[in-house]
């Protein structure tokens, strides 16, 4: 039985349900609102950790925090397309029967950027992101990234154009807009900009002369290609005052137009590598100068190092987030004088000598007239792309025929290779090849001097330092005391007794030192400790060094000398010890008679190149008449 009330109840709910009819949802609310709407600006690239990346509306890549997705980061993402938050999500009321917009939700446009992020999976912009500059394509095009647009030009065929964004899972973010190429081609013979250019350049008084003046024509086009190249070479311009160093800088940067070239006279490792960020465009260092404390301009040099081969970077940050980056630029440095570097930065650079002008003075240009040439160039690069690997073989390869190896063909390679494209339009021919690379010959090149191995600077070292034996009065290189226990200088070439006496006393006393000769099947030796405090002193503060309970670093580098062996029983040079064998052949004058007198005033300083990379073969120092030298 039911009760009137709960009849009554009922009756007026369902009288209600028919009377009053339920409120229409507005518009979109039964759409997905956690997907990006079609014509959405904003590109999502993926997540990793708290952060999210996008293009935003201007196609710059954007990294955005979980919880820093806020109204205002939202409407920036959109940038002046912000009237579609309110189309694509909008906050509405009801007014009568009809629904009026009354702004967008945040939450809920920041919900469905998050969530397509996510989507798109982890992402990181290490080594996936190219900014302005000339980068390689997947099938060996060369796409150029001007800022606003990129420009894709295939092998053969047709270039093409395309807006900043992904390609071949590569993201290409707008960037402030740079140089560009000619619209039209300039076969050689029309125009002829790059002629005029090395006409310019030839100007300035180059130790080389017009060797030098196509060097920096090379330059100049390997800085415009700079990302596509496989290696990118290191220039420096040294000269006194009144050279026109700092009228050719400007002369370079007025070539590769406005964005084009970063030109600094006073900059960080840190500042330049920032400013740079994920582009490829050249930088010229001016005022390079050594100083008493060389930390700053060493770690310049070491960025342009990473840069020529395009070596990772990691720096730790403050939020104990590493960071990582590449550099894809040619580098650029100007001084009066090159400061002291290792053999493997200078091996990666084109030295160019500048003398005094004189009575002449540097050609007058103007900023028009070098960007118009500057576009031309670009053009000829495009142009001529096609024949980039065929070009750069032939090149290497001719430079090699004179002597150079992996790196100097690579750095003077490149160069070449480069003004090539810009000069001409077919692969150049063997004998052009043969005559321009002879005038680069390896053994005549100031960029390729002291470039010899670690092991032949190590025991380079060892030689030339000074010490005084006890009961001898006077100092003298360690090399030269060991041609004295070898039996090699005036005073104990004879077969005397007394002779013999004087070079055994020298050879005990060496022992202080953590060196001696000695015989072994059949040879004699110079015999080096692995570990002894005299050895320890000479190496301190060089790479070569050692700490207390480690073998000492030049361990390492005399094993790696030809012909060093390693004795498999103990050694006593002044105690017993584990050490490694030195041919005495490696160190000794090939020739008794050009042994030094005590009182020979004559040190011969030159040296045999003829060491490879790998450390086989003669070393530079063999056929030096005097270790004293060395």
């Amino acid at each position: 039985m039911v009760k009137d009330g709960q009849n009554n109840v009922r009756s007026m709910r369902d009288n209600a349900e028919e009377v009053i009819p339920p409120d229409q949802p507005p518009p979109h609310e039964e759409e997905s609102e956690i997907s990006l709407p079609a014509g959405c600006p904003v590109i999502p690239l993926g997540i990793y950790g708290d952060f999210y990346f996008y293009l935003d509306q201007r196609r710059q890549l954007r990294e955005v925090k979980d919880k820093d997705h806020s109204r205002l980061k939202v409407s920036s993402l959109f940038g002046d397309q912000a009237d579609l938050l309110e189309e694509f999500w909008p906050r509405m009321k009801q007014d009568g029967n009809d629904w009026v917009v009354t702004g967008w939700k945040p939450e809920v446009a920041a919900q469905a950027l998050m969530s397509s992020a996510a989507r798109k999976g982890v992402w990181s912009s290490f080594g996936r992101v190219r900014g302005a500059g000339a980068w390689p394509g997947q099938n060996g095009e060369l796409i150029l990234h001007l800022g606003s647009r990129l420009s894709i030009i295939p092998e053969k065929g047709r270039a093409k154009w395309e807006e900043p964004g992904e390609i071949d899972g590569f993201v290409y973010p707008s960037a402030p807009q740079t140089q560009r190429p000619a619209d039209k081609s300039t076969p050689w013979g029309d125009g002829q900009a790059a002629a005029e250019l090395l006409t310019l350049l030839k100007t300035w008084n180059f130790r080389r002369g017009e060797v030098d003046a196509l060097l920096l024509l090379g330059w100049i086009g390997a800085g415009m290609l700079g990302g596509a190249l496989p290696w990118r070479p290191v220039l420096w311009m040294t000269g006194g005052k009144h050279t026109g160093k700092s009228t050719l800088q400007m002369l370079m940067e007025y070539v590769f137009g406005q964005n084009g070239l970063l030109h600094t006279g006073d900059a960080t490792e840190a500042g330049i590598r920032q400013t740079l960020g994920y582009s490829s465009m050249p930088v010229a260092i001016d005022e390079a100068e050594s100083e008493e404390d060389n930390r700053k301009l060493n770690a310049l040099v070491k960025l342009a190092r990473n840069a020529a081969s395009g070596a990772l970077g990691v720096r730790g940050g403050s939020d104990h987030n590493a960071a990582s980056f590449m550099l894809w630029s040619c580098v650029a440095f100007s001084s009066i004088l090159v400061p002291p570097m290792l053999g493997q930065d200078r091996s990666r650079m084109a030295i160019l000598e500048l003398g005094k002008l004189g009575s002449t003075k540097p050609p007058i240009f103007s900023r028009a007239e070098m960007d118009k040439i500057g576009q031309v160039l670009r053009r000829r690069l495009v142009d001529g792309w096609h024949r980039w690997p065929q070009t750069l073989e032939a090149y290497r390869q001719g430079l090699a025929d004179v002597g150079h190896v992996g790196r100097g063909c690579d750095v003077f390679g490149t160069l070449l290779a480069c003004a090539d494209l810009l000069m001409h339009d077919d692969v150049p021919d063997t004998d052009s090849i043969r005559e321009l690379a002879a005038k680069l010959a390896a053994e005549d090149l100031a960029e390729l001097e002291g470039d010899i191995t670690d092991e032949a600077h190590c025991l380079s070292h060892l030689l030339t330092y000074s010490v005084e034996l006890k009961g001898r009065g006077d100092r003298r290189t360690i090399g030269w005391w060991i041609l004295e226990a070898a039996m090699m200088t005036d005073s104990t070439r004879s077969e005397t007794n007394e002779a013999k006496e004087v070079a055994s006393k020298t050879n005990r006393a060496l022992q202080t030192f953590g060196i001696k000769l000695m015989d072994y099947m059949g040879e004699r030796f110079l015999a080096v400790a692995n570990s002894h405090q005299g050895l320890a002193h000479i190496f301190e503060k060089t790479h070569w060094g050692s700490r207390s309970g480690t073998l000492g670093v030049w361990v390492q580098a005399m094993r790696r000398l030809p012909g060093a062996l390693v004795p498999g029983k103990t050694l006593w040079i002044g105690g017993e010890v584990k050490g490694t064998l030195i041919p005495l052949d490696l160190i000794t004058p090939k020739k008794l008679g050009d042994s030094p007198t005590p009182t020979s005033p004559e040190l011969d300083p030159s040296h045999s190149h003829e060491a490879n990379e790998t450390g086989q073969g003669p070393l530079p120092y063999r056929s030096s008449p005097d270790p004293m030298s060395l």
